[in-house]
């Protein structure tokens, strides 16, 4: 496929990103339904895993969101069973987060489910241009941080 221009090649880029993560939402929002779980909570989850004792304010930085929208979804969460909030000794007005058992089992069935789109997304195409693939994403959003 010859791209003609930089409009073009742009456009096909955003296009093609907006369509992959609008079906990755969809994948992983019919498996969180099947958990009862509402669909933006598996960023969070996936955060807090790999960020055990992430503050609020932190995860809402992360995500880029407001901190009364954090704040809604951790009370959810934890009234769900899914994490502990802790007063941080360091600050007494920031809660540390941490993945409860059933956080963590919510954790593990994401993880199942990243795999089964994974796989899904990636069928027939070559370990080489899967490394190529990530090289040119990891370029362009190099290139949006100058």
């Amino acid at each position: 496929m010859m791209i003609k221009d930089t409009d073009e090649f742009a456009y096909k880029l955003a296009r093609g990103f907006a369509i992959i993560e609008r079906r990755h939402r969809s994948f992983i929002n019919r498996a969180l339904k099947e958990a009862g779980i509402n669909g933006v909570v598996y960023t969070y989850v996936i955060i807090i895993k790999k960020n055990p004792g992430i503050s609020q304010d932190s995860l809402a930085e992360s995500q880029g969101v407001d901190k009364s929208r954090v704040a809604r979804i951790v009370r959810d969460m934890e009234l769900g069973g899914y994490i502990a909030r802790e007063l941080s000794p360091g600050n007494r007005r920031q809660y540390m987060l941490s993945l409860t058992g059933s956080g963590e089992a919510l954790y593990e069935m994401i993880m199942e489910k990243s795999i089964e789109w994974g796989v899904m997304i990636s069928q027939g195409i070559d370990e080489k241009d899967k490394a190529s693939i990530i090289d040119t994403i990891d370029r362009i959003l190099n290139n949006l941080s100058h």
